[in-house]
């Protein structure tokens, strides 16, 4: 497990999270705590997967980035996002989430974000999914490693973060 504690304004902050290389500014004032862990192996609808998670813990919120290898190629469409991202915003009890299409280190993705959650202390909850390997296989778009990532950060900080991740993704992986 890698720990590593940070205070400054727009740090860049990379590292490797199992086999990827990841890295984003931060953009805040705030001390906070990064911790990476995994990997995890397990299973859902038939699909075996291998699992890495990075956390940011700070004065201001949390964020979590889960990186998900599923070994094959996946539908990694809008559709196949939101569903994920709805479970995600389930899960945290959140309702009426506002739905946005982005573009997150040059991927499709959807972001989703809601301030009526159940969650302690009441904070606004941003989650995104995209597929950092993908790209139109077959004529459908595909990815065989998906991202997520959950953040209780103010959105000034969640949006800086989101538009400076990149994740690396090493040759034999493609």
């Amino acid at each position: 497990m890698l720990v590593l504690a940070c205070s400054a304004s727009a740090v860049h902050e990379k590292g490797q999270l199992g086999p990827y290389n990841i890295s984003f500014d931060m953009n805040t004032t705030d001390n906070y705590l990064i911790s990476a862990d995994g990997p995890s192996n397990g299973a859902a609808n038939g699909l075996r997967f291998t699992r890495y998670n990075l956390s940011i813990t700070g004065e201001s919120g949390l964020i979590f980035v889960v990186l998900t290898d599923y070994g094959i190629d996946v539908p990694a469409n809008d559709d196949d996002n939101k569903n994920i991202v709805d479970g995600l915003l389930q899960i945290a009890g959140c309702s009426r989430p506002e739905e946005y299409k982005v573009t997150i280190d040059g991927h499709r993705g959807i972001l989703e974000r809601s301030q009526s959650c159940n969650i302690s202390p009441p904070a606004l909850v941003t989650c995104v999914s995209y597929s950092p390997d993908a790209a139109i296989k077959s004529n459908v778009y595909r990815g065989r490693i998906n991202c997520r990532i959950v953040s209780t950060y103010p959105w000034q900080t969640t949006r800086d973060m989101l538009n400076t991740i990149h994740i690396e993704i090493g040759q034999d992986y493609l």
